[in-house]
């Protein structure tokens, strides 16, 4: 039988539980992949003697691997348990993320960030696959949004630590990945969470997982992560940046601000997340941060200064922030005890496919259409897909517990 702890709501904040915090050490770690570097890109082309495009490989060499071995990471985690699988992860994403401060040749750094990124492929997958074994459903929800809006801030925060210390030096950023060694070590002795006990063969849990996991209400989760972040990633993340250039003259640093105030709005409402699930049910409920997207992402290309753009940008982030964490939460909360590492595995997978591809898909219909059509297109399918929702939504939970 699944054993859940539960936070007693009359004892002390979710927030404040000693394994909660544990599982938000590692959100933090998985975070620095990117967040923290990408304000050294620049740099990396002086130093380095690189193209600009060449620069954006460290993080397709990070996401890469979490692709194809997420599968593998969430099968070993059902089979072996969690702290055997996260804590030697953690230890390699730290180890090889310090290695990278020191490499002096690009296709060095490209071969530890490759390293780094084995240890990365599972840290997410682990993080919300522990919090579901921990917490039952009203908890896990609270508790996945907390780790949403951690995810959020770090998001925001992590580019202006990173810009801030490479003025010293371009390595400093890359050094900082090396905190998650202590990290593994906390995990490995402090971390008290339930263990799954597998009671069948490799092939029959194979069969088994495969079974509960390809049924209606996971398809269409799985399929909302691969929306999401394709739209996240196809038109926010790639090309407001160019959008604020072409338009507004903005320089990197008021681009960065407006990033930053999304990433924010998108924690903030992601604390709020059960308050919002005890007035609207989960599927009203996404739909209704579909349609907010909708709005969002059809009025940027409309905005006339770059003032005015800042009310799309945080009613973007509002909406992601209560989207990406209830998916998750409900998906975690589809998988069985014995098969949640496999589950979330696969959905890590279709949201790096989905990061690894939003790009390459919004750069097509930038070329086709331009970027005000590309913010149209992507409202378009915003829009479907909440109306989607408010008709189908409620079976979402169908088979959650």
């Amino acid at each position: 039988m699944e054993r859940h702890h539960t936070a007693n709501p009359t004892d002390r904040p979710l927030w404040k539980d000693a394994n909660l915090r544990l599982i938000f050490s590692v959100t933090l770690c998985a975070v620095m992949g990117i967040s923290l570097i990408s304000p050294v890109f620049p740099k990396l082309v002086e130093v380095f003697h690189i193209k600009p495009g060449q620069a954006t490989l460290l993080i397709t060499f990070l996401t890469l691997p979490g692709i194809f071995l997420s599968p593998v990471y969430g099968i070993l985690a059902d089979r072996w348990g969690r702290k055997k699988v996260l804590v030697p992860l953690i230890l390699l994403f730290g180890i090889a993320g310090f290695a990278c401060g020191l490499a002096r040749d690009f296709n060095l750094l490209l071969l530890l960030r490759f390293l780094q990124g084995i240890g990365s492929g599972g840290l997410f997958t682990l993080n919300n696959t522990i919090i579901g074994d921990l917490f039952d459903r009203e908890n896990r929800f609270k508790a996945i949004g907390y780790n949403a809006a951690l995810i959020s801030v770090a998001t925001a925060v992590y580019p202006a630590i990173g810009g801030f210390i490479a003025r010293w030096h371009w390595s400093l950023p890359f050094y900082l990945p090396g905190v998650a060694i202590i990290v593994a070590f906390l995990i490995l002795f402090y971390l008290n969470n339930p263990e799954p006990k597998p009671q069948q063969d490799l092939f029959r849990y194979l069969i088994t997982a495969t079974t509960k996991m390809f049924v209606p209400p996971t398809i269409y989760l799985l399929s909302l992560s691969f929306i999401t972040f394709v739209i996240a990633m196809g038109s926010m993340f790639s090309f407001i940046p160019f959008w604020m250039a072409q338009q507004y003259g903005s320089g990197s640093a008021t681009i960065g601000v407006v990033l930053s105030l999304s990433a924010i709005s998108s924690g903030i409402t992601s604390t709020q997340l059960n308050r919002f699930r005890s007035r609207l049910s989960i599927g009203k409920l996404l739909a209704l941060a579909f349609l907010v997207l909708t709005v969002a992402l059809w009025l940027i290309p409309n905005c006339k200064s770059v003032w005015w753009i800042l009310i799309p940008c945080i009613m973007y982030g509002a909406a992601q922030g209560v989207n990406i964490p209830s998916v998750q939460a409900l998906i975690v909360s589809t998988a069985p005890m014995e098969y949640r590492g496999a589950f979330m595995a696969i959905n890590s997978s279709v949201i790096l496919s989905a990061i690894s591809a939003g790009p390459a898909i919004g750069g097509l219909v930038y070329q086709w259409i331009g970027i005000a059509g590309l913010f149209r297109i992507s409202a378009g399918f915003a829009l479907v897909t909440g109306i989607i929702l408010l008709m189908w939504g409620n079976r979402l939970e169908q088979n959650s517990d």
